[in-house]
């Protein structure tokens, strides 16, 4: 949750501090910090993401081979 408010309010700051930094170093620190900060946010949203779908997926491929195989079951019960 606090990565994807930092993500969503750090363009605020961000904007905020190149208008009141104006040296070349000051801004190149200021891209440096707040760019990298996104890229871990993106991260950590990614692996995220990652796991709830990864996880999603294996349910539905499990529920969707489930009917299969009880129907595979039962011709094989039937054919006994």
């Amino acid at each position: 949750m606090r990565a994807q408010g930092w993500a969503l309010v750090s363009w605020w700051p961000h904007s905020n501090m190149h208008r009141a930094i104006t040296t070349l170093e000051g801004l190149v620190m200021i891209d440096w910090v707040f760019h990298l900060s996104l890229i871990v946010v993106a991260a950590i949203v990614g692996f995220y993401l990652y796991r709830v779908l990864g996880r999603e997926g294996q349910r539905q491929l499990m529920e969707s081979a489930r009917p299969a195989r009880l129907a595979d079951a039962q011709a094989k019960g039937a054919q006994r």
